[in-house]
């Protein structure tokens, strides 16, 4: 089952840093979010303002062990199959599951497949080898347009609003940005001129 998954960190180096926010998103909608509080904790001043929380709001946030429980019950009331999470993000294997298995060992243990799906690695292999409006696009172009399209489905049919670098949103727009990805490697010329309607009348 391949999932959203997103984490946001007090810093970039899981052996030092501690997962705040976790954000899980299933293929039919459903999502499970927290906060995770720490008591002593260190944290790199850019990163927690990029998440928008304060030293005060991680202390207030959830001990790990109950989100972790929290977590296992909600994939366990879904009779989710044990190793069946399929992880998909930007940078979903060596950002955030190290964080995961450091927080949530025994939900890692239980429930995640050794397989991920990594959005970066897709636009990679895309870059200047795949047509957009009948161009070459590098890999900037289809990250952003990815996350551009993510964004508007989010928006459009699931009523969400934008609020990037929140682990929850960005759980749910890794999912959307794959389905946009995989049609656009399974399109022989995405958005071609080539392959307009034509106006019969």
């Amino acid at each position: 089952m391949l999932i959203g998954l997103d984490c946001e960190t007090t810093g970039s180096i899981h052996s030092r840093h501690s997962l705040v926010q976790i954000g899980i998103c299933l293929p039919n909608g459903e999502q499970f979010f927290s906060q995770v509080g720490w008591d002593v904790f260190e944290a790199d001043p850019e990163s927690l303002q990029v998440i928008r929380m304060s030293e005060d709001d991680i202390r207030r946030g959830p001990a790990a062990l109950d989100v972790e429980r929290d977590l296992m019950a909600w994939c366990e009331s879904r009779a989710i199959p044990e190793k069946s999470l399929v992880p998909v993000g930007w940078g979903v294997s060596t950002f955030d599951l190290p964080f995961v298995a450091k927080t949530f060992p025994e939900f890692k243990k239980r429930y995640l497949s050794h397989r991920t799906v990594e959005l970066n690695a897709i636009c990679y292999a895309l870059a200047d080898v795949k047509c957009y409006q009948d161009e070459l696009r590098d890999f900037d172009f289809w990250k952003r347009c990815a996350k551009k399209a993510a964004e508007f489905e989010a928006n459009a049919a699931m009523k969400i609003a934008p609020d990037w670098h929140n682990a929850g949103y960005d759980a749910v727009t890794s999912l959307l940005a794959f389905e946009w990805l995989r049609k656009i490697v399974g399109h022989p010329s995405p958005s071609s001129s080539r392959f307009a309607p034509s106006n019969a009348s």
